[in-house]
């Protein structure tokens, strides 16, 4: 968003951040007029790496085009020019249409007539994430918007194009999409015209926004509700109907809750109101109060085993930007008797297997102790290896006996149901004064090295990486193994305590996750597979044609087996969520209520018509 002469001139971005954040469309509209300046204070130099992947992405794909042999010219100031003449791919496209303007990244040539011409043209944008996103299909609509106003017709589809072997893309029908995007257009243009009063509530956006710090700081001035954990936007709207509108006010609530919610329970606002007042109660001290919550069965501290001396803590280094799948690049765990390990993995060889080192290490430690256990924190890590165990193919069984056998223990869901904390986020590293870790290396020290070692991994470049830049990171995993530790321990001297008072506790019972059948199809599958990739390297480029084949049939034996575990596996981690854990998720339903039955008037669905593959060669 910027101003010329009087008018604000808007860009594809624009729409998207202003579905993402509405008062961040209120700062860049001050901040265009120059009324307020900032909003640099949360720059992430990470940003900056991805807007260099992704010009190199655009070039790679440009190429690509050039090679198949299509006509590519830049369009620029040329672009309706260009576009008389037919070409059959115009670069940087300019676009605009009344205070809209952009530049598309490619216009693609198709033989559907426009008003004037036997061909029209549709867009495509090119993107890193392997998954589109709903703000990556707005800029698509605006630009395909815009597209309509040269050529006199609207696209039938627009496109994203994804890094990878021969450029997979994802399409979209634009007549789909168009109601909801000219809504959106028509709010922020009203919003231009008539100046509207925002506060800055907290949304996903956040976190790579520039303006971060200073709506921060504003929330923290005004005592804003968004500061108790775990308080979200709905909570907030409810609050405010009962005029409860700060931290302070929400902690001097007496309970039981005096207002009926009009979504939601009131247990829900009960537990919030009691976890305003110990943060309330907590500004000032080094270290946060706590309470330890009533025991339940088969939830918080009932669900903590026994300790055993073989016991692994676990924590992974990753980034979903590194390479086409992204990169668990540093396997990291503590054990008591051999101390902190750590494992890089800065390819597709060393990740596998770094992912068979750790299994290995699991099963043999589960072997000699049937009472062992993994913790880990956040279900970041069980998310990965189920992804992990996909990808490669290997120690399917293993895992799903580890799953079955409820051996990976996720501290931070026993943590929630066992106590209420006086901090603003439950991450692991808020809790570290109240289970008493102090890190050996600060956070502030070790940052910049996982910076770096991220950075030169987006690149392609792992050569680039120092020595001092693998130690910051091995530092800060070792600093989170060893805090997950020092979790589980405080976890045990809180239900030692609940003991002294006269409660009861029961351990979970220890289960050998074997299935209840193998059939002899599935031994013979696996004795099939193995035949048929024994001696082949799992390097593709080491690979011949032969190989090759014999290597997709192998994995093609256990396909429908692999992914039929990652649907049960979901399944049952959503059955262990509460009902307003699955409110948060996105795969589950929940807060439903039957009112009526509705008669079956089935319609019948038209066939689309797909845009044709040779456009994409």
């Amino acid at each position: 968003m910027k101003l010329v002469g009087d008018e604000l001139r808007l860009a594809a971005t624009d729409l998207s951040n202003h579905v993402a954040c509405g008062h961040l469309t209120t700062l860049s509209i001050a901040n265009a007029r120059g009324e307020i300046e900032g909003g640099y204070s949360n720059f992430d130099p990470l940003l900056k790496l991805l807007q260099e992947r992704g010009h190199a992405h655009e070039a790679a794909y440009t190429e690509h085009l050039r090679d198949a042999g299509k006509r590519v010219e830049s369009g620029g100031s040329l672009t309706l020019q260009r576009m008389r003449e037919g070409v059959d791919i115009i670069t940087q496209a300019s676009l605009e249409r009344g205070a809209w303007h952009g530049r598309a990244d490619f216009l693609v040539r198709v033989e559907t007539p426009s008003r004037e011409w036997a061909w029209s043209y549709e867009v495509i944008d090119t993107k890193l994430p392997t998954e589109t996103r709903a703000g990556a299909v707005l800029q698509l609509c605006v630009y395909s918007d815009m597209l309509a106003t040269l050529q006199g017709c609207d696209p039938e589809w627009m496109h994203v194009v994804k890094p990878g072997p021969d450029f997979p893309r994802d399409s979209f029908r634009f007549d789909e999409y168009a109601p909801i995007f000219r809504a959106l257009r028509s709010d922020l243009e009203r919003r231009l015209a008539h100046a509207l009063e925002t506060y800055p509530e907290p949304t996903a956006n956040c976190d790579t926004c520039n303006w971060r710090d200073r709506c921060d700081a504003q929330r923290r001035a005004d005592d804003h509700l968004s500061l108790v954990a775990d308080l979200g936007r709905n909570h907030r709207h409810e609050l405010d109907r009962q005029s409860i509108q700060t931290l302070t006010a929400l902690s001097q609530v007496r309970l039981p809750w005096p207002h009926k919610p009009e979504r939601g329970s009131v247990a829900t606002y009960e537990r919030l109101a009691q976890q305003a007042h110990l943060q309330y109660a907590s500004r000032g001290r080094a270290v946060p109060l706590f309470e330890r919550l009533p025991i339940e069965t088969e939830r918080g501290l009932a669900r903590l085993p026994a300790p055993s001396e073989l016991d692994v803590f676990l924590d992974f280094e990753g980034d979903v930007f590194i390479g086409e799948h992204g990169r668990e690049f540093l396997f990291g765990w503590y054990t008591k008797d051999c101390g902190y390990e750590a494992v890089w993995a800065l390819d597709d060889a060393s990740e596998r297997a770094a992912l068979e080192q750790l299994v290995k290490l699991v099963m043999d430690r589960w072997k000699a102790d049937p009472g062992m256990h993994v913790y880990h924190y956040a279900p970041y890590e069980p998310t990965a290896l189920k992804r992990l165990v996909g990808r490669y193919a290997v120690c399917l069984d293993e895992l799903d006996r580890l799953l079955r056998g409820r051996r990976l223990i996720d501290l931070y869901s026993i943590t929630r149901q066992s106590a209420r904390i006086g901090v603003e986020s439950y991450s692991i590293k808020c809790l570290e004064p109240v289970i008493g870790y102090t890190r050996p290396v600060p956070l502030s020290v070790t940052g910049p090295g996982v910076y770096q070692v991220k950075a030169a991994l987006q690149r392609g470049t792992p050569q680039t990486i120092e020595v001092s830049w693998l130690d910051d990171v091995e530092a800060y995993n070792r600093g989170d193994c060893e805090s997950t530790l020092y979790l589980r321990d405080w976890l045990e001297t809180q239900r030692a305590r609940q003991i002294a008072t006269g409660e009861t506790i029961d351990r979970p019972p220890l289960l050998d996750g074997l299935p209840k059948t193998v059939t002899e199809t599935l031994s013979t599958t696996a004795q099939t597979a193995a035949l048929l990739l024994y001696g082949i390297s799992p390097d593709r480029t080491e690979r011949n044609d032969e190989q090759q084949a014999r290597w997709l049939l192998g994995h093609m034996m256990e396909w429908y087996r692999r992914e039929g575990k990652v649907t049960w596996w979901e399944y049952f981690r959503l059955l262990e969520t509460t009902d307003e854990q699955k409110l948060d998720e996105q795969k589950a339903i929940a807060g439903l209520t039957f009112v009526e039955q509705i008669p079956d008037k089935r319609v019948p669905i038209e066939r689309y018509r797909f845009p044709p593959q040779d456009l994409f060669l």
